[in-house]
């Protein structure tokens, strides 16, 4: 999947974080972005993700605009380690929401991969260790 940045900027109680990020990330390549505390490494992804609205700016994702093209997001998938809602659900109802929230969602073969890494759906998201909880 290949996504683009395009000019992004993103401003938090009138302080700029990001300023004209640009950046393109090509299908089958692995990418890391480092950076040291409070560059703005969370925010860039917040926004891409659209926990954050982006002040100015845009995201392709395989050649579609998220601002024409909202649903195309669907195609991006961001876990933010820092503040989640789903400390107090069990893995099966988090499945279930991103059941709802993604149509191409595969049920199935997460629930066939969390039973291959013994995770119980059962189990409680906050109750998982770090790892457990990156690789859910």
């Amino acid at each position: 999947m290949s996504i683009q940045v395009k000019a992004l900027s993103k401003r938090i109680d009138n302080r700029e974080i990001l300023r004209g990020i640009t950046f393109t990330w090509q299908p089958g390549r692995i990418v890391g972005l480092v950076g040291r505390n409070g560059v703005g490494k969370t925010t860039l992804f917040r926004t891409m993700a659209d926990h954050y609205l982006a002040d100015e700016g845009e995201l392709v994702i395989e050649g579609q605009s998220t601002l024409q093209q909202p649903y195309c997001r669907q195609k991006l998938f961001y876990i933010d380690t820092q503040r989640h809602f789903f400390g107090g659900q069990r893995l099966r109802q988090i499945i279930t929401t991103y059941a709802l929230a993604y149509d191409d969602f595969g049920q199935s073969q997460l629930t066939a991969l969390l039973a291959a890494e013994h995770l119980s759906t059962k189990s409680y998201y906050q109750r998982l260790s770090k790892g457990q909880q990156m690789l859910f």
